[in-house]
């Protein structure tokens, strides 16, 4: 049996957010269609300071928990997702755990903390009773607009000051020392001066379920440095957010994608022109953890990087790390500034039509632009890197958006390389464990056509036209490479033989000894790879001769090992690096 104390919290979650959550609607006002009905007409009312819903279509109603057992859950299942949407550990059955219960109980003094911080701060920006108070005000408002004003990123975003009394303020609210340390607002060394944001614009950094966990104090004074966060604590990493990503998936369920920008300022930007769907990475280190949300909320990302060597090189590693995930990203490059000075969102662009002039285009597609295009035929290792990283991305997508990106990537230097590079890449990675291996599975059919059959792992032949099938060996023949030699001399053919007792060796067989002109010669070729046996005919041999000769791939011999610069790969001892894989020897 759940704890009354838990339950009662997870029913605390904010109605609205579990509505535009689970319901994947948005709300108009205290209003929005019902997700439960399907209505056009939007019937279901939202009281966010009583916490609680009513349909007056359907005439269901009542708190969270409720509206997910509307929507088909099960009571478990719905307080479940509530404690996973608010970032809750769910009590385990058994005994309570009192280490768990401790860190339980820890996490949500943290939270209250950052809450009662994010109220005082919005508070002294809203209402300010100092001049540097009033200072901050007229610069948010120039910059973010007017945070008393419903619908301006100040307001949304939840903007605040630091006064220089917190600390006071704080003790006015009971707030624990122990609590706001542990959360990271403050350390043991700077509590007794109010900390290190006083003095400072404070934005707010909430985590998926909307709540304050950790914050970032701007300069107004010519402090430095510009931004200084709060350290991370049991609920906030900051290298685990994304800022405004709480609001940004839910405009994401409409767009279908993310919109992806450095920092606070940017994203903020954005979202006053009308891109609600922006987070900001908060830096120019995008995390896994960062990653895993984004593929959440959406499998399109369209990245806005600063216009600076830095903000390129993020570009690049934010890019490629999310095609990686299979992500499709796409670039904004935004235009220079009159001024010289550097690019960004929050500098460039300053209306809707701004952002709508805005060209983007395939990530893949940019980054080849900027690294493959200026390449030339004697930066062969640079050239081989970039195509094993560019392939290695392709193969992460379908074969449709593959084969027209290797379409755009031929035309920006003419020729067929990126489409031939795919269609090496996608014979080398054709399944060979249906392939034979030593039992009835070894290429009958192929088999067949020559001649013969393949039945318990033996190859069975007529010797003759009219005749009755019988074993000519124990093994069966799997052809793989004509191998030329690099003096153009003592050409060779690789076969894999795999034998009735599952036993397969890779075999040599030298042409210019004949051994694969005469069937004796063949016949103690294999017996002096072991038991392999082989009985057929010069007549029967004929056929088999021609199977091995027309099914082997045809390939020329590596000279030296490292870089081979016809074949744009490395040869090593123990295999090959080609194209973005790896493919050992054996």
């Amino acid at each position: 049996m759940l704890p009354q104390e838990f339950v009662d919290r997870i029913d605390a979650a904010p109605i609205v957010q579990v509505i535009e959550r689970f319901g994947a609607v948005e709300m108009q006002g205290n209003k929005c269609c019902c997700p439960i009905h399907r209505e056009r007409t939007p019937s279901l009312s939202v009281s966010p300071a009583k916490n609680l819903w009513h349909c007056f279509g359907c005439g269901r109603g009542g708190g969270p928990v409720q509206f997910l057992m509307a929507l088909g859950m099960t009571w478990i299942e719905s307080v479940r997702s509530l404690a996973e949407m608010l970032g809750e550990e769910f009590p385990q059955d058994g005994p309570p755990d009192p280490a768990m219960q401790a860190r339980q109980q820890a996490r949500s003094a943290q939270f209250a903390a950052c809450l009662t911080l994010q109220t005082i701060c919005e508070h002294a920006l809203r209402e300010p009773a100092t001049p540097d108070a009033q200072e901050a005000l007229g610069y948010c408002i120039n910059r973010f607009g007017d945070p008393r004003t419903p619908g301006t990123p100040a307001h949304e975003f939840g903007l605040g000051y630091m006064p220089h009394d917190i600390i006071a303020r704080l003790a006015a609210r009971n707030a624990r020392r122990e609590d706001l340390i542990a959360a990271g607002l403050f350390s043991e060394r700077d509590w007794e001066r109010g900390g290190t944001l006083r003095g400072r614009l404070i934005i707010p950094i909430r985590d998926a379920a909307g709540r304050p966990v950790g914050f970032s104090g701007r300069a107004l004074q010519g402090q430095n440095p510009k931004y200084i966060n709060t350290r991370s604590s049991d609920v906030f990493t900051k290298g685990d957010l994304l800022f405004g990503y709480d609001a940004a998936r839910r405009a994401a369920q409409s767009t279908g994608r993310l919109v992806l920008v450095e920092g606070y300022a940017d994203a903020m930007r954005l979202w006053a022109v009308g891109v609600e769907e922006v987070v900001a990475v908060m830096g120019t280190s995008l995390s896994a953890a960062q990653i895993k949300s984004i593929t959440r909320a959406a499998r399109a990302v369209m990245i806005v990087p600063d216009g600076d060597n830095p903000g390129s090189e993020a570009c690049a590693r934010w890019g490629w790390a999310l095609a990686a995930q299979g992500v499709y990203a796409s670039v904004t490059v935004l235009p220079t500034r009159d001024d010289g000075a550097k690019a960004d969102a929050d500098s460039v662009i300053r209306s809707r039509e701004d952002w709508d002039a805005l060209k983007p285009q395939d990530f893949l597609l940019h980054v080849a632009r900027r690294e493959w295009v200026p390449l030339t035929e004697a930066d062969g290792p640079a050239r081989a890197q970039f195509a094993q990283r560019m392939l290695v991305a392709l193969g992460q997508f379908d074969e449709e958006y593959q084969e027209l990106t290797a379409r755009e990537l031929d035309s920006l230097t003419g020729g067929t390389y990126w489409r031939d590079a795919l269609r090496r890449r996608s014979r080398r990675e054709e399944p060979t464990q249906g392939k034979a291996r030593g039992a009835d599975t070894a290429s009958s059919a192929t088999l067949a056509s020559y001649g013969f059959e393949v039945r318990e792992g033996c190859i069975w032949s007529s010797e003759r036209e009219g005749k009755m099938l019988r074993p000519v060996s124990n093994f069966v023949v799997e052809p793989l490479f004509y191998i030329r030699a690099a003096g153009g001399n003592a050409h060779r053919r690789l076969i894999r033989v795999t034998n009735t007792r599952g036993e397969a060796r890779l075999v040599v067989l030298e042409a210019n000894a004949d051994s694969l002109f005469s069937a004796s010669r063949f016949r103690n070729a294999m017996v002096r790879e072991g038991n392999y046996s082989y009985t057929a005919s010069e007549w029967s041999f004929l056929g088999l001769f021609r199977y091995i000769n027309d099914g082997c791939t045809p390939c020329h011999e590596i000279a030296r090992l490292g870089w081979q610069p016809d074949d744009e790969m490395f040869a090593w001892a123990n295999g090959v690096y080609a194209h973005g894989a790896w493919y050992p020897l054996g």
